[in-house]
């Protein structure tokens, strides 16, 4: 059988030979798939990694170890980073004998290099097949209770999850995660970047966004608070949901926009925008 081609094709394929079910678990895919190889994965635990949140290392023995940060206890930020590190194996390990990746490389920080963009893309399709993510939310309000119910079908976060979303949805959305007033990073679908609704790291927050308020958080309301004109879009109101973290001291927002701006899409070439230079990432953090 001829191995799969990129991080696209190898997260598809391991997918569906794991079969219709969910949550998926890449801790078996990595020792049940790796054991035909000459060096095959022979071990995933946790371990006290300071300072990153995974490691893919090769032993004497040729055989490859996964590790991830003992410090980590949300199942969900567990099995991204198993799965990411199986995608290193995959996907890198001909180029080098050990891979060490903190948490500004799992979810696609700034700079974070093209290897790990393309394991983080692989674990994305591993754990959130399209097809399936599809079939969750297709004519449905978006809302963080119904992307909350898909990060609990996949056994991810709900960041995970958004960022999934985002990768095939029509809606002109885009997430934002912001510290001390000014944008760490984002992440925009396909419509918002045709409209260059992104921001880049470093820009100011919107003054009068949930996201510029430390303290601003809404649980009520799922489906998002009305954010009048001027604060997201010079001209249109849009929707702000705010995903509270009492264990960061950063701000993560999903910004929805007017579907009428579509009619105003640009034709011509889309500007690159932080983080999507490479691929995607999704890359784990818990909420």
């Amino acid at each position: 059988m001829t191995d799969p081609v990129g991080p696209r094709g190898w997260g598809i394929t391991l997918a569906k030979m794991w079969g219709p079910r969910f949550p998926v678990d890449p801790q078996i895919i990595a020792l049940e798939y790796s054991a035909k190889r000459p060096d095959p994965i022979s071990k995933v635990k946790a371990h006290p990694v300071d300072g990153i949140e995974g490691m893919l290392i090769q032993r004497e023995s040729k055989a490859w170890y996964i590790l991830y940060n003992e410090g980590i206890v949300v199942p969900g930020r567990i099995k991204f980073t198993i799965a990411h590190e199986l995608g290193h194996y995959l996907l890198h390990r001909q180029s080098q004998e050990e891979f060490r990746c903190g948490q500004r490389d799992i979810i696609g920080a700034q700079n974070a290099r093209a290897l790990e963009d393309e394991a983080n893309l692989f674990a994305s399709y591993l754990l959130m097949p399209m097809d399936d993510f599809r079939r969750q939310v297709d004519g449905q309000q978006i809302s963080l209770e119904l992307l909350g119910h898909c990060a609990e079908r996949y056994g991810v976060s709900l960041t995970a999850a958004i960022l999934k979303w985002l990768e095939f949805t029509d809606e002109i959305a885009t997430l934002v995660v912001g510290r001390d007033g000014y944008v760490l990073w984002s992440r925009s679908s396909k419509a918002a970047m045709q409209l260059r609704l992104f921001r880049r790291h470093g820009f100011a927050l919107p003054a009068k966004s949930l996201a510029a308020d430390g303290h601003a958080f809404d649980f009520d309301d799922r489906t998002g608070v009305s954010m009048p004109a001027g604060v997201w879009h010079p001209a249109e109101e849009t929707k702000e949901m705010k995903i509270g973290s009492d264990q960061y001291d950063f701000s993560i927002s999903l910004v929805l926009y007017p579907r009428t701006l579509s009619s105003v899409i640009h034709k011509e070439a889309e500007p690159a925008e932080d983080l999507l230079d490479r691929v995607m990432q999704p890359f784990q953090r818990r909420e």
